[in-house]
């Protein structure tokens, strides 16, 4: 899915991003998503494996992508 630089340290571009991800940026998303799914799993949720429950992932993860960090310049 990305690919850490050995220059920068950033993270490799996704498909509608020009710019890769810090590092940090993917640590808290990533973590976000795994929260959300073992959370599902272990309270068994009757959503989970749902369009609904994919639909729900994929907006939290591109709100995340669109957001721009603190402290940044659009």
């Amino acid at each position: 899915v990305y690919e850490q630089s050995s220059d920068s340290g950033s993270v490799g571009c996704l498909p509608d991003r020009r710019e890769p991800l810090p590092p940090v940026r993917v640590f808290v998303l990533t973590r976000a998503v795994n929260g959300v799914l073992v959370s599902a799993a272990h309270e068994t949720a009757p959503y989970l494996g749902t369009p609904e429950f994919e639909d729900e992932l994929v907006r939290l993860v591109r709100s995340f992508l669109e957001s721009t960090p603190s402290g940044a310049v659009r």
